[in-house]
C-alpha cells in the first residue's frame, strides 16, 4: 500500500546517489526520521534537488509505500532557508552538530514534536545569530538530552538526589552527570566542576542569560555532554562537526 503525503521537514543530511539522484535524510514533525531518493535530483535544473539541502525547512511531497526504508520526493517547497548558517564556518560548524546529533543519536520513524520545534528554533537562531554558536548548541545539546531520555538534573546531584546550591564545588560523572560534593569524595574519574562553571551549566540548561565572555567555559560543558552520550549511547563515537572547531 502507498500514499502521498506532505510533511513538514528539516533537511538533516544529503549524498549523491548514481549519476542523477539523491539520497536525504529529513527529520518530520510528524514521521520522524525518516530517508528519501530525489529522482534526478543532481542535474542543474533540478528544483527538488536545490531546495532540499542541508539546514532548510521544507514542506517535502513524499510518495510513502509501505515496507520500504527509502521513499521517494516527488516536490517540495522551501520554508526557510537559513543563508545567515551558510556565511559563517563556526556557525555552520555548532549547527551541524546539532543535524549530527539528530542524524546519529534519534531512531528512525519516531515523531517527536518537542524535538522537532526545539531543532528549528535553534536554526533560526544560529542564522540570527543572536548568540555565540557554542552556547546556541549547549542549549540545544542539553535540551536534546532531556527529550531523548538522558536529562542532566541541574537541581540535584544525579547520585544521591541532594539539592544543589549554587555554592562550593560539584563533580561530573561521565556515566551520571552532575553530582554533590559529598558523592565525589567517593566516585572515581571524577571531573571537578567549580561554582562559576556550575551556575555557567545550569544557565544553559535553563535558558538564562550566559555571558558572551564565557565561550571557552562553554567548550569545557561541551566536552562533558559528548563523552556522557558515549558513556550511555552505544556506537556514538563522538561528534565529528565539533572536530572543525
Amino acid at each position: 500500500m502507498s500514499q502521498i503525503q506532505t510533511i513538514e521537514a528539516i533537511v538533516v543530511d544529503k549524498l549523491n546517489y548514481s549519476d542523477t539522484s539523491k539520497i536525504v535524510q529529513l527529520f518530520g514533525k510528524t514521521t520522524g526520521k525518516i530517508s528519501a531518493i530525489i529522482k534526478g535530483g543532481r542535474g542543474s535544473n533540478a528544483k527538488v534537488g536545490r531546495v532540499i539541502d542541508s539546514f532548510n525547512h521544507v514542506n517535502a511531497i513524499i510518495y510513502f509505500k509501505e515496507n520500504r526504508d527509502l521513499q521517494t520526493i516527488s516536490d517540495a517547497e522551501l520554508l526557510t532557508y537559513h543563508a545567515g548558517i551558510r556565511e559563517d564556518f563556526t556557525t555552520l560548524a555548532y549547527a551541524g552538530a546539532a543535524l549530527e546529533l539528530i542524524k546519529t543519536v534519534v531512531p528512525d520513524h519516531q515523531p517527536n514534536t518537542r524535538l522537532f520545534n526545539g531543532l528549528k528554533r535553534i536554526l533560526d537562531r544560529f542564522n540570527s545569530a543572536d548568540e555565540a554558536p557554542e552556547m546556541l548548541f549547549a542549549r540545544f545539546f542539553l535540551f536534546f538530552l532531556e527529550e531523548e531520555g538522558y536529562g542532566i538534573n541541574t537541581h540535584h546531584c544525579n547520585a544521591c538526589g541532594t539539592e544543589f546550591t549554587d555554592e562550593g564545588q560539584k563533580g561530573f560523572l561521565y556515566d551520571t552527570g552532575l553530582i554533590c560534593n559529598n558523592c565525589i569524595k567517593q566516585g572515581k574519574d571524577v571531573k571537578w566542576i567549580s561554582k562559576e562553571l556550575f551556575i555557567i551549566f545550569k544557565g544553559l540548561k535553563e535558558g538564562k542569560t550566559v555571558e558572551s565572555s564565557r565561550t571557552s567555559e562553554v567548550k569545557i560543558v561541551l566536552r562533558l555532554l559528548d563523552k556522557y552520550v558515549r558513556m550511555h549511547i552505544p556506537g556514538f563515537q563522538g561528534l565529528r562537526s565539533l572536530q572543525l572547531v
